[in-house]
């Protein structure tokens, strides 16, 4: 079980939001079309991101940020209108198609990768695993109990379209790292839902000593990055739903998901 304590942590690392400005008057989740997916454009940042243009706010502030109840209907109708999800399937298919791309390029005969090792890192909450229930049932807003539950049950269904990328990298021999933000203390419960929604085998799970609680998750995750690169992986992509899951470097390309819910620095 996760205590309340690390409860508490773990509503603070996973939420924290700023809400995306979104069109609600989207055809039913069956039509709804995906955005396009673009290029995220950071001044000072190394890695290229691509994501969905989602009308955010700036991309840059240094506190996080969750919804509330005031932008409840915008991000329900966002979510039922069925462009959220056909914008996570949008972003992951793009992210997919870019790694069997640097295989290709990087990795057939006769080059074999030049001696390097192929690896893929991903976000858990709300990349491989989704939130949106438990944040409805709160009104997008961070309650450790009920944080804790979801988390302890393993609530959060598998987001499939980025499964399947995790799944397609694995078939093709490219190493896997999961970087979340969950503190260490979650090891347990995290591994045994990972298992449970069929996201096993990865060659490593990274989650935040107590050390590490300080650290902006750009910090954090650049570090486990460059942790990774010092073992002589070469990171192809970083899939995640906040741009501090690929920023800082470490890695070739970036691609984020959309999240109405929150915003994490």
């Amino acid at each position: 079980m996760i205590n309340v304590t690390c409860a508490r942590l773990l509503a603070s690392l996973l939420v924290a939001g700023l809400v995306v400005g979104v069109a609600v008057s989207a055809p039913t989740a069956a039509q709804a079309a995906p955005s396009p997916v673009v290029p995220i454009v950071i001044v000072g940042q190394p890695t290229p991101i691509a994501g969905v243009n989602q009308g955010l706010p700036p991309l840059t502030p240094t506190q996080d940020y969750d919804a509330g109840l005031g932008l409840a209907g915008v991000i329900t109708a966002y979510h039922d209108s069925g462009r959220y999800q056909s914008d996570q399937r949008a972003v992951a298919k793009a992210a997919q198609k870019f790694l069997r791309s640097w295989l290709r390029d990087e990795c057939e005969s006769p080059r074999r990768c030049d001696g390097r090792k192929p690896a893929a890192v991903f976000d858990i909450d709300d990349t491989l695993v989704d939130w949106y229930a438990t944040y409805l049932s709160t009104g997008f807003v961070a309650v450790p109990s009920v944080m804790d539950n979801a988390a302890e049950n393993c609530l959060t269904p598998a987001i499939v379209a980025v499964r399947k990328v995790l799944h397609d990298a694995q078939r093709r021999g490219v190493s896997v790292f999961l970087i979340s933000g969950r503190p260490a203390p979650a090891r347990a419960v995290t591994v045994a839902c990972l298992n449970q929604l069929d996201i096993a085998n990865w060659d490593g799970l990274i989650l935040r000593d107590p050390a590490q609680y300080t650290l902006t998750a750009e910090q954090y995750k650049s570090a486990a990055r460059a942790g990774i690169e010092r073992r002589g992986y070469t990171i192809i992509t970083s899939v995640g739903d906040q741009l501090s899951d690929m920023t800082g470097g470490h890695v070739v390309q970036g691609f984020r998901l959309p999240n109405p819910m929150y915003y994490i620095a």
